[in-house]
């Protein structure tokens, strides 16, 4: 299977948990909520790598997800991010990829924590 395929059905899967994603009973096949915007937050050194995945879910969610952003919270990173101005602009899932240490990883989980009240969704992750 190739590697953009695995990861879309992993996000897919990802989503799913939180809500912005299902399966159609009949074909199988993902049915999103459409338009939602996705910020994935990393602490990846690397940026072209978070960049990439963000291109490939775009590319590969045929229109479905309103907008990629990757948001990088690693050492020398941010230390937390503003939930309510995100979930305002249209952000509804959070893949948080801390792979690395994060700045400050209290802060991040407050930010994530207030997010997920507002109603969006977060979902820990890895790169592999």
């Amino acid at each position: 299977m190739p590697r953009s395929v695995t990861v879309l059905i992993s996000i897919v899967a990802m989503l799913a948990e939180v809500g912005l994603a299902n399966t159609n009973s009949t074909t199988g096949e993902p049915v999103f909520i459409p338009a939602y915007g996705v910020k994935m937050c990393h602490s990846y050194a690397i940026a072209a790598h978070p960049e990439s995945l963000a291109q490939m879910l775009t590319d590969s969610s045929g229109g479905k997800f309103g907008v990629v952003d990757t948001y990088y919270i690693g050492t020398y990173g941010h230390a937390a991010f503003p939930a309510t101005d995100w979930y305002n602009l249209g952000y509804r899932a959070i893949p948080a990829f801390t792979d690395a240490a994060p700045a400050d990883p209290v802060a991040l989980g407050d930010s994530l924590a207030r997010f997920v009240q507002l109603g969006g969704g977060a979902v820990e992750a890895m790169f592999s």
